[in-house]
């Protein structure tokens, strides 16, 4: 194959958005899934050498994110085309018509890969709610096995030929080799980012691909990693076989690349800027599905190739594509952009980005805290869209912006467009890009920091105005102190608006009832428990804001608050959402209920807890303040809520440290004038050792806000602003450290110096 060279073969136009993932068949048909919530299937076309769209195949509600064909049966003797969805289900079709024949329902999360399974009948299906499951293609809802070790999505599954051995790959970085069962052999490290794609290569050695750029091939039987393939210049997203010692990959590099061994033979370039999945024919023929909505066929036969004319266009649309992007960035010219030279000084804090100039190329660099380094992301690219030339503006879906960028979120989502125009504030612009794309709200604030770094603006004043979106609670942004008067030098010299005293309570509403309903249906079969389907239903009903209070189904829920600590989880997010109605909230928090509560609240809190048990727990007590009775049961029950907070292990994951961080704010709030004797100067004493614990900026910065509201809203001079002072203390190295640290979080720096400044008056 080395002296064959891939040429064009044909495109195939027919999808209205990008194409995420494409498959082959046994007989060379193509299969196609798409963001406009559809898969394709296309057919050879002798006449014309090329293919036809044969079938559009219909029914998701969200986004196609992967496709499977399974091969002929008894059952389906053409074979059955299995398509994954963001709407969580697996649809099956046999390839004549376009309706399913059956919809699989289990996974939570989108169904972001699908693979043959190990055995003749069977496939196996991975997914963004961190399991892999194993199902019979005969249309029956229960999976044969669940695997589910992994911490973070998984991205990619694949058996390994006659060894009935199943490989996933996951956004924990890791790999995990599992029997057929659902046992898992062991677990792979090696890849530093996402891994994005995995391909059997034997029986027992495959290779996976990542966002850290490389390929790698190991050995599944023994764990081995035989060796790192470098090429790519940014993430790689898809990786398929083309023979013993060929495979080719694609990636977010714009590029296509075929490998004999370890060797890139040659690289592809196409006029988008992803290509999301790549598939190889019988006839080693390869399929590319981009950005663009359009799927390429590429082939080393001069019979198969497209015309001299059709080669020459797409040339051109390679060149014209990458020449806008050489020439400028998001609407910055990279001739202004800094050289090298700007990595010898060193980061202001972990994580920082700089893009500079090497050549005509751009280059993104993040800095390490703990090396004290700057560490090469990738090439940057321009964004997908092109350029109005009038306008020197980015052109996406029609519209003019000043900048559109690629975002890869955390925690398994994939790269997507982010338009931003710079008179818009950034928290607007990120809250309009997760509402589009159906994102958590967790990933608010990291967008909104995303689009103030790499635009070059200057982020928004503390004092921006409330209809923004708080980063964890989708209501107002998170703007602690609306007076404006007695302003705190900033750094830099500036003038802020102070972050103290906050007013108002923070809370947590975000959900997938959906979800909430399915994990409470496994657990009660799980349980055994009588509790009827409907009855459930009626239970999550209570979840939902300005529902009426039903009060057989408030009943059942405090019944289930006493379900094990295992599986007790979906009844908390139930009772976390519910308290946020005036009803419910009275019901849980007062009268008898409240003792309940107490001793609720201590078990869910204990160390030897579920980790989604603390922090659903501590969102459930941060809620209860949205209405009277839930403030007066936390400030009245203060020192057993306190007593069983400090019982949390430390250090906890970063969204439990933000429910921590937020019960406390919320409680220093509450009691502001309360007359509440010794209760600020306990929260202060439990806030210094929580501030010792945290990780997470958005935690830092709200248990930092919570300190000085304490020491605000205490009378200066007095006994309890001289006993919070005193509790606070043994935390002012730590608050100077994050004032003055040039690695701190940009927020948490100027909230922590002008705690230092109250704490010293």
């Amino acid at each position: 194959m080395a002296n064959r060279v891939y040429k064009l073969s044909c495109i195939l136009y027919g999808h209205k958005s990008d194409v995420r993932s494409v498959c082959t068949s046994a007989t060379g048909c193509i299969v196609s899934g798409s963001r406009d919530k559809s898969a394709k299937f296309w057919t050879p076309n002798e006449a014309s050498g090329g293919y036809s769209e044969s079938q559009t195949l219909v029914g998701h509600t969200n986004y196609v994110s992967s496709v499977c064909w399974l091969p002929m049966s008894q059952q389906h003797p053409e074979g059955l085309v299995l398509t994954g969805s963001n709407d969580c289900t697996i649809r099956a079709y046999v390839p004549d018509k376009p309706e399913a024949v059956f919809v699989l329902k289990g996974h939570s999360g989108t169904v972001c890969c699908l693979s043959r399974g190990v055995e003749a009948g069977t496939f196996a299906s991975a997914s963004w709610d961190m399991t892999a499951r194993l199902w019979k293609s005969d249309g029956g809802q229960d999976p044969l096995a669940v695997l589910a070790e992994h911490q973070a999505a998984i991205w990619a599954v694949v058996q390994l030929e006659d060894s009935r051995t199943i490989v996933t790959g996951s956004a924990d970085k890791s790999i995990k080799v599992w029997k057929h069962t659902g046992k898992c052999l062991r677990t792979l490290a090696g890849h530093t980012d996402c891994v994005r794609g995995l391909a059997a290569v034997t029986s027992k050695e495959f290779l996976s691909c990542a966002n850290d750029a490389t390929v790698r091939y190991w050995n599944a039987e023994t764990g081995e990693c035989i060796t790192t393939i470098y090429g790519h210049t940014n993430f790689i997203y898809s990786v398929a076989v083309i023979g013993e010692e060929s495979f080719v990959s694609s990636g977010e590099d714009r590029t296509v690349r075929v490998w004999e061994r370890t060797d890139c033979i040659q690289t592809i370039n196409l006029p988008a800027q992803s290509v999301w999945s790549v598939a190889v024919l019988p006839n080693k023929d390869i399929v590319a599905g981009s950005s663009d909505g359009v799927l390429r066929v590429f082939s080393t036969d001069p019979t198969r190739q497209a015309d001299e004319l059709q080669q020459k266009a797409f040339a051109e649309e390679v060149a014209n594509s990458s020449a806008q992007a050489s020439k400028e960035l998001g609407g910055i010219k990279i001739s202004d952009l800094p050289s090298a030279d700007v990595l010898s000084e060193p980061g202001r804090q972990d994580g920082q980005t700089k893009l500079v100039r090497e050549g005509s190329s751009v280059l993104c660099y993040s800095w390490s805290a703990p090396t004290r380094q700057w560490t090469k992301v990738g090439d940057v690219l321009g964004a997908s869209g092109g350029t109005n030339a009038s306008s020197g503006k980015q052109l996406y879906k029609g519209k003019e912006y000043d900048y559109v960028f690629s975002v890869d979120v955390e925690e398994g989502h994939p790269p997507l467009k982010l338009p931003y125009n710079c008179s818009e504030d950034a928290w607007v612009a990120a809250q309009r890009f997760i509402h589009e794309h159906g994102l958590s709200q967790l990933y608010l604030d990291q967008v909104a920091n995303f689009i103030t770094t790499n635009s070059r603006r200057v982020e928004p004043s503390a004092a921006a105005p409330a209809q923004f979106a708080d980063p964890f609670t989708g209501g107002s942004r998170y703007v602690p102190g609306a007076s404006s008067s007695a302003q705190t030098p900033g750094n830099g010299g500036e003038s802020t608006v102070p972050y103290f005293p906050q007013k108002t309570f923070l809370r947590f509403d975000q959900a997938n009832l959906q979800g909430i309903l399915e994990k409470l249906q496994e657990f009660n079969a799980k349980l055994g428990s009588e509790i009827s389907s409907a009855q459930l239903a009626a239970v999550v009903k209570l979840a939902e804001v300005g529902s009426a209070v039903d009060e057989p189904s408030l009943e059942l829920l405090k019944r289930m608050l006493d379900w094990p600590q295992d599986v007790v989880f979906p009844v908390l997010d139930v009772a976390r959402l519910a308290v946020r109605c005036e009803g419910p909230n009275a019901a849980l928090s007062a009268g008898p209920s409240a003792e309940r509560l107490v001793a609720g609240l201590a078990c869910w809190l204990r160390a030897d807890a579920p980790a989604a048990c603390h922090m659903l727990a501590l969102r459930l007590l941060a809620n209860l303040f949205c209405h009277r009775h839930g403030q007066e049961f936390v400030v009245g029950h203060v020192d057993q809520l306190l007593a069983s907070v400090r019982a949390l292990p430390s250090p906890c994951n970063k969204n439990t440290q933000v429910a921590l961080a937020t019960v406390l704010l919320n409680l220093s709030v509450a009691l502001e004038g309360a007359g509440n004797g010794e209760a600020p100067q306990k929260v202060a004493a439990v806030l210094a050792e929580v501030l010792e614990s945290l990780a997470e900026p958005e935690a830092q910065f709200r248990a930092a806000v919570a300190v000085g509201t304490l020491l605000w809203n205490a009378p200066s001079g007095g006994e309890v602003h001289a006993a919070v002072i005193h509790a606070v203390l043994p935390c002012q190295p730590l608050l100077e450290r994050w004032a003055f640290d040039g690695r701190t979080n940009a927020k948490v720096a100027r909230c922590a110096e002008q705690l230092v400044a109250l704490i010293s008056l």
